[in-house]
């Protein structure tokens, strides 16, 4: 009888329970979405915090710092955050950029106060360059898409009337009141007069790969990739008559003018300057070395100074006073590359892949405020990303280059050789006496789409399936199985269990066991998702444990359950807003490379169900990425590989009130992302934004 009244009484225990449960999930849905309104650091008892103020906080939150790339003091204004802007123009009061690849937007600019988000239209393709002339901008699109001609009379209602087909790219646009110059990439140079009854396009000279142009008064510059200056005086019906050239042994990334001098910016960092007393024939030159790689060059008007933007660096400004003595005079050292700038003789107004960002020029000739100086800029060059042996490399060209940074444990410190697939072969490194070198190279007919070499077998993936070798040095080599697998297989990795992941274009993930080199099995394979068929195309595969991070492109990110091998189950897809890439993974926090979205962070901490957190906005597109010491590295072409401080998690967030919240960090700056997500959303406030 007590053994049966204990039984009841156990039920009614958990019926309650399962009551309450109920409850709190009811609660929870009932509960509005907490709301961020803004975030400021503090000093308690000299230990750093942040608090964020909002409304509807509850106990259950979570936070996530990162660092903001952006000179604070400098910074004027950002506008359309997190928005990709690829160009941007301003005439007198009214700035047009691009964003979101095809949508023209206005905005009104009023003295000592911030601009006015005015309208917008939708172009029939995507932005590349705009140039205001009058009520009217020329908008040139990209390849072979051709221009477009838009009427700003009523710039909060911007009309489209008139397109112009090109079959070519143009890369450089300048404007002698309705006369605009182009350069076509493929056609050389070419004009438009929009005063003209019937304006059409017209190739005036023929020039191999124009790609940058400057104009002032009536001289006209010309710089190409291979390497030439090309002088043009215009004639008074506005035609260019070629007067003489100047040759150099380096592709030309930009030209300026200004009254006194011919400024040109070369690939390899070095900017020449040419007094233009003698004009055409320039044999005086002063030459000046930069900080880093050039990307756009203006002349900032009013002013004698030139302006350089460096490939994740910034810009630089030159005094040119002194033809013969340029000098630099001062520099915004943010890892941030202007993807297109326009110069005011206040104001420079910056397109980045993180939005819109309008700085002011006295404030960078006066003062040193980076936020993240151009440390952060490894390299120039783009680099796959390896951790290996507890380091991080980046490989380039049958080259691996140590990054100098401590990686993560758990790569397989053991392994003699590091495997990288390379088209038709793979390239293998061995590390002795601390010194990487290159081991060999296997060559595989049917090429390498992957490689992974773990305990003596190197295991690759190509057109035709998996090919298994055996052996402990590059010569010794030898194939010991072959196992054709379905679908286009493009990349894989290894469950310590002793099975293969291998990710398809088209098939999902299929899952091999190797336990037996010489007999490998295909046991499994996970399907894409129905509505994932036409976007799945697999990108990266992050084993942790028993479960797989599986970056789809499009498709998002996938989190398989592995804990069966032999049955693998798709636990949750999360959506990133580009297009992911690879992934990191450092304190249960999914990085992942998402293109021009910059990182999208995933918290993996419940292994169950993981919770987006959303889009850290970076100095370039993203493409690899590794996380090693406290910097997470990222790395595209173009813009090279950064180095950069890695997102942290906010440690012992504490609900101060319904409407604040406050947590300790190791240090506090103005400008941070301060993130705080749960099951039901996330939202991001800047530290010190209002």
């Amino acid at each position: 009888m007590a053994i049966k009244s204990y039984k009841y009484l156990l039920l009614y225990v958990a019926a309650l329970l399962l009551l309450v449960a109920l409850l709190v999930t009811e609660l929870q849905h009932d509960r509005p979405p907490f709301v961020l309104e803004s975030a400021s650091g503090l000093m308690q008892s000299g230990q750093p915090t942040i608090s964020v103020n909002g409304e509807h906080f509850h106990s259950g939150l979570k936070g996530v710092l990162a660092k903001n790339l952006v000179n604070q003091k400098a910074l004027l204004w950002h506008l359309l955050d997190d928005a990709t802007i690829k160009a941007v123009d301003v005439h007198e009061q009214l700035a047009l950029v691009s964003c979101y690849g095809n949508k023209l937007v206005s905005i009104r600019l009023h003295e000592g106060e911030a601009p006015e988000l005015l309208g917008s239209i939708d172009l029939p393709d995507d932005v590349r360059m705009i140039k205001i002339i009058g009520r009217r901008a020329l908008v040139m699109m990209k390849r072979h898409a051709g221009m477009a001609l838009i009427d700003l009379q009523h710039p909060e209602d911007m009309k489209r009337i008139a397109s112009y087909p090109l079959p070519g790219l143009v890369t450089s646009m300048v404007a002698d009141r309705d006369t605009v110059y182009y350069a076509d990439m493929y056609r050389g140079l070419g004009r438009i007069d929009l005063a003209a009854e019937k304006p059409a396009l017209e190739t005036l000279v023929e020039l191999k790969s124009p790609w940058s142009m400057a104009m002032e008064g009536k001289r006209l510059v010309v710089g190409s990739l291979e390497g030439g200056v090309t002088l043009f005086n215009l004639s008074a019906s506005g035609l260019p008559v070629e007067v003489g050239r100047l040759a150099l042994n380096t592709d030309i990334r930009g030209v300026a003018l200004t009254e006194e001098v011919l400024a040109v910016a070369c690939r390899d960092g070095a900017t020449y300057l040419y007094n233009l007393a003698a004009w055409p024939k320039l044999v005086e030159r002063a030459e000046l070395p930069l900080p880093g790689s050039p990307f756009r060059i203006a002349r900032v008007p009013g002013r004698k100074t030139i302006a350089i933007s460096l490939v994740a660096g910034g810009v630089v400004l030159i005094d040119v006073r002194q033809p013969a003595r340029p000098v630099i005079s001062a520099e915004l050292k943010i890892p941030t590359t202007f993807l297109a700038m326009t110069l005011q003789s206040t104001k420079i107004w910056a397109a980045t892949l993180a939005g819109l960002q309008v700085f002011d020029l006295d404030e960078i000739e006066h003062g040193e405020d980076a936020l993240l100086a151009p440390k952060a800029l490894v390299s120039e060059n783009f680099y796959q990303l390896y951790a290996w042996q507890g380091r991080l490399y980046g490989y380039r060209n049958q080259g691996l280059v140590d990054l100098g940074e401590t990686a993560p444990a758990g790569h397989h410190p053991a392994d003699h050789f590091l495997a990288v697939a390379d088209e038709n072969q793979v390239v293998l490194f061995a590390r002795e006496n601390g010194q990487v070198r290159r081991a060999g190279a296997l060559l595989v007919e049917e090429g390498a789409f992957a490689a992974l070499y773990r305990e003596n077998l190197l295991y690759v993936i190509n057109r035709r399936g998996l090919k298994i070798f055996s052996g402990s040095t590059s010569e010794g080599l030898h194939l010991v199985s072959e196992l054709p697998l379905p679908g286009q297989c493009k990349n894989l990795a290894k469950l310590d269990s002793g099975f293969l992941l291998v990710g398809t274009l088209e098939r999902g993930v299929l899952v091999v066991d190797v336990k037996d080199a010489r007999q490998p099995q295909l046991i499994a394979s996970l399907d894409p998702a129905p509505h994932l068929l036409m976007t799945t195309v697999t990108q990266d595969i992050l084993v942790d444990g028993q479960r797989a991070f599986v970056s789809e492109w499009s498709g998002g990110v996938l989190i398989i359950d592995l804990s069966n091998p032999n049955d693998p189950q798709l636990q949750q897809i999360i959506d990133t807003p580009g297009y992911a890439v690879q992934m990191a993974l450092q304190d249960d926090l999914l990085l992942v490379a998402d293109k021009s979205e910059g990182v999208f962070m995933i918290d993996v901490r419940d292994r169950k169900h993981a919770l987006p957190i959303g889009s850290w906005p970076t100095p370039v597109r993203v493409e690899q990425i590794a996380v090693a010491g406290d910097h997470l590295f990222v790395s595209n072409f173009p813009g090279g590989t950064l180095r950069l401080p890695r997102p942290q998690r906010l440690q012992n967030l504490e609900m101060v009130s319904r409407n604040e919240l406050r947590a300790d960090v190791a240090s506090s700056d103005r400008g941070e992302y301060v993130y705080i997500y749960e099951n039901g959303g996330a939202e991001k406030v800047r530290v010190g934004a209002p």
